[in-house]
C-alpha cells in the first residue's frame, strides 16, 4: 500500500515537474514577447510624434497656400473687374466709332450725290469735254520734262559765259596794267606828266567801255 502512495506521488512530482517547465518555457516566451511590445509601443509612439510634426508642418503649408491663394482670388477678381469695365468701354467706343462711320459715309454719298457733273462745252460745233485726270498728270509730267530741259541748256550755256567775261577781264587788267607801265616809262623821259595822264585816263576809259561792250554789260 506505501508503494502504491509512493509511486502516485513520484507520478504526480513528474506531472508537476513537467508542467513546471511547460510553465517556465511560456513565461520566457511571455517576457520576450512583452519586450518586443514594449519595443512596438516606443516605435509606434516615435511614429505618431513623426506624423505630429508632418501634421503642424501641413498646416503651415497649407495657411501659407491659403493665404497666397486668397491673394492671387483678390487680384483676379480685380481684374476681372477690371476686364468688364473695358470690355464695357471698349463695346460703347465700338458703337460710337462705328456710328460716326456710317455718319462719315452718309456725307460722303450725300456729297458725292450733290457734286455737280461738269458739262461738256461746246464751241464751233466742236465739243470739248472735260480732262481725266490721268491727262491732267500726263501734261504735268510734260512741262515739268520741259522746264528740266531748259534749266540744263541754261545752265550749260552758262559756264561758256562766265568764261568769256572771266577772259575779257583778265585781258582788260593786263591792258590797264601795260598802260601803267608806259605811264611810269613816259614820266621817267621828262614828257608832260598832265597831258599824258589825261590821254591815259581817256584811253583807259575807252578800253574799259570797249570790254564792257564785249562782255555784255555796255549800252544798257
Amino acid at each position: 500500500m506505501a508503494e502504491i502512495l509512493d509511486i502516485i506521488v513520484i507520478s504526480l512530482l513528474l506531472v508537476a515537474i513537467v508542467y513546471g517547465v511547460i510553465l517556465n518555457r511560456k513565461i520566457s516566451i511571455l517576457q520576450q514577447s512583452k519586450k518586443e511590445l514594449a519595443n512596438l509601443f516606443k516605435s509606434f509612439d516615435e511614429t505618431i510624434l513623426q506624423a505630429q510634426i508632418g501634421i503642424d508642418d501641413l498646416k503651415k503649408v497649407s495657411t501659407e497656400v491659403s493665404g497666397l491663394l486668397s491673394d492671387k482670388m483678390e487680384k483676379g477678381y480685380v481684374l476681372i473687374d477690371d476686364l468688364s469695365f473695358l470690355t464695357e468701354k471698349a463695346a460703347k467706343v465700338t458703337q460710337v466709332m462705328d456710328d460716326k462711320v456710317k455718319e462719315a459715309q452718309k456725307k460722303a454719298a450725300g456729297i458725292q450725290a450733290a457734286k455737280p457733273v461738269t458739262p461738256d462745252i461746246s464751241h464751233n460745233n466742236h465739243v470739248f469735254t472735260s480732262p481725266n485726270p490721268e491727262e491732267i498728270k500726263a501734261l504735268r509730267q510734260r512741262s515739268y520734262l520741259s522746264n528740266s530741259k531748259a534749266t540744263t541748256q541754261e545752265n550749260n550755256i552758262k559756264p561758256f559765259a562766265d568764261t568769256k567775261k572771266a577772259k575779257a577781264l583778265e585781258s582788260l587788267l593786263e591792258q590797264i596794267n601795260e598802260n601803267k607801265e608806259t605811264q611810269k616809262n613816259n614820266i621817267k623821259t621828262n614828257k608832260s606828266a598832265s597831258s599824258f595822264s589825261n590821254n591815259n585816263e581817256k584811253n583807259e576809259e575807252q578800253i574799259v567801255a570797249d570790254m564792257l561792250k564785249t562782255i555784255g554789260y555796255g549800252d544798257k
